[in-house]
This record gives C-alpha cells, sequence and structure tokens, in this order.
C-alpha cells in the first residue's frame, strides 16, 4: 500500500469516529505499518473500549521498534477498567517479550476480579519469566487452586516451562486432587517436561478415553509442547505419540486435520534431534 494511504488510514486513527478508527487499526496491523505505532499509543486513551482493544493488539504486533514507549503504555493498560482490554493488553506484552511487566502481571495472577485476565496473566508468565523463578513459581502454585479450571490449566502449563525437578512432589499432590481432566492433562505434560517420562503414557491413556473436547483440548497440549522448549525425550517418545494420534484421527473426524498437523510437527521433532 503507498504512503498516502498509509496516512488516509492514520487520519481516520486520529478522526475520533469508532467506525473509521477500528477498520483503520486492522489494516495498518495487517500491513505491518510501524510509522503507525504513535498513532495507537495516543488510542489507547480512546473512550471506546473496543478501540483501546485493537490499539493494544496491534501495538503487541508493531511495537517491538518503539519498545521504550510502547512497553510502559501497555503496562498502564494492564489498570483498565474493562477486563478484555487488560487480558489483550497481558498478552501484547508477552508477545513483545516485555519482561518488566512480570511484576504487574503477577499482581493480575494473584487478584484480578476476571479469570479471563487471570489466564492469560499466568500464560505470559510462562513466556516472560525465567526458568525457576522462586517468586513467579510460588505465584504459578498458588494458582494450581483457582476456582476457575482454565486458570489452573494454563498456570501448569507455566510450571512445566519454568519450573525446576524441585517442584515435581507439589505437581504430583495437585494431580491427585484435580477433577478436570483438561487440567490433570497440562499438570502431567508440565511433569513430563520437567522429566517425568512416564507421565506421557497416562497422558496418552486420558486421550484413547477422551470425548471430543478433551481430544481438542490435549491435541493443543501436545502442539505446545512440539513447539515450545522442546523436552529431548520427545524425539524418542514421538513414534508412541503419532501412533494414538492416528487413531485419534479417524475416530474423530472433526480433529483429523488438526491431528495430523501434530503428527507432522513430531515428525519434525524427531528429524531435528535424530540429525543433531
Amino acid at each position: 500500500m503507498s504512503h498516502s494511504n498509509i496516512e488516509s488510514l492514520l487520519e481516520d486513527c486520529r478522526s475520533g469516529d469508532p467506525y473509521r478508527q477500528a477498520p483503520a487499526i486492522i489494516k495498518l496491523r495487517k500491513l505491518e505499518a510501524y510509522k503507525a505505532v504513535p498513532t495507537l499509543v495516543e488510542l489507547l486513551a480512546s473512550p471506546e473500549e473496543d478501540i483501546r482493544m485493537l490499539a493494544v493488539e496491534a501495538l503487541g504486533w508493531l511495537g517491538d521498534e518503539e519498545i521504550e514507549t510502547v512497553g510502559p503504555a501497555l503496562v498502564k493498560m494492564l489498570a483498565d477498567s474493562e477486563d478484555l482490554v487488560r487480558s489483550d493488553a497481558v498478552d501484547a506484552l508477552a508477545t513483545l517479550d516485555y519482561t518488566t511487566a512480570i511484576e504487574p502481571i503477577k499482581s493480575l495472577l494473584r487478584s484480578d476480579s476476571d479469570w479471563v485476565v487471570r489466564a492469560s496473566a499466568a500464560e505470559a508468565l510462562g513466556d516472560l519469566a525465567e526458568v525457576g523463578d522462586p517468586e513467579v513459581l510460588a505465584e504459578l502454585e498458588l494458582a494450581l487452586d483457582d476456582p476457575i479450571e482454565p486458570v489452573r490449566a494454563y498456570s501448569a502449563c507455566a510450571i512445566g516451562l519454568l519450573g525446576t525437578q524441585e517442584i515435581l512432589p507439589k505437581l504430583e499432590v495437585y494431580l491427585s486432587s484435580e477433577e478436570s481432566l483438561a487440567t490433570k492433562a497440562e499438570i502431567l505434560v508440565a511433569r513430563y517436561r520437567l522429566g517425568v517420562r512416564d507421565d506421557l503414557t497416562k497422558l496418552l491413556k486420558l486421550l484413547e478415553d477422551a470425548d471430543e473436547h478433551l481430544v481438542g483440548i490435549i491435541l493443543n497440549i501436545l502442539r505446545d509442547l512440539a513447539e515450545r522448549k522442546v523436552p529431548l525425550t520427545l524425539a524418542l517418545d514421538a513414534p508412541q505419540i503419532r501412533q494414538i494420534l492416528t487413531a485419534i484421527a479417524q475416530s474423530f473426524p472433526i480433529h483429523r486435520n488438526y491431528a495430523e498437523r501434530v503428527i507432522a510437527q513430531l515428525k519434525e521433532v524427531e528429524l531435528q534431534f535424530t540429525t543433531k
């Protein structure tokens, strides 16, 4: 798109009309128009929730070149009055790898009134914090007692990414008391990441007995396992997982394409580790 067209979109953003601003923000993000960042930062003060949300999301993708301005501006949005704006701000800060936001995000995990925000906070901490960070791990462990299942699930996932073997006994206690199969699956994968290889067998047993909904959740978990901080043992265990997923693809046609994509990812993991 030409320079003049981008300028036109920026004018739409400055118009004060949300019906012009919303499509303009979306187009600027798709165009990767980094010169729009100052204007997008200004839109964080919009009285319209939807505009603030769109601006936050766009800054998460475009703000890395002006992080000293964008980072603090997004941190302020963690106190926005609207739940979804706060949640999107957490996601944007994680996308930008803005580690300065760890402390306020920990606070959201501990005390935000909205479970979506707390779940986003748990997920973001798994991306932002350093492995073994005792304060972050303590907050995530507390969140395993959250009354809302997705918050517990995301917290378990983050513990798997950040934890050390010292936390394994605690995870075993949570595993025995957890009623949600989805969160049990996340705890099993967390323990597998941390060296308990036998827990993969328990996860695959859950998958074999799962209904359509749980199959989708476990496919997400396995995809993540093959994408982020991949444990060395996954290359060895991939053939067993692929065998189960092949059967799942036949039993649940609605999940066939997704299962086949995960199978392809696992093959890549095998190839990556066996060629080293």
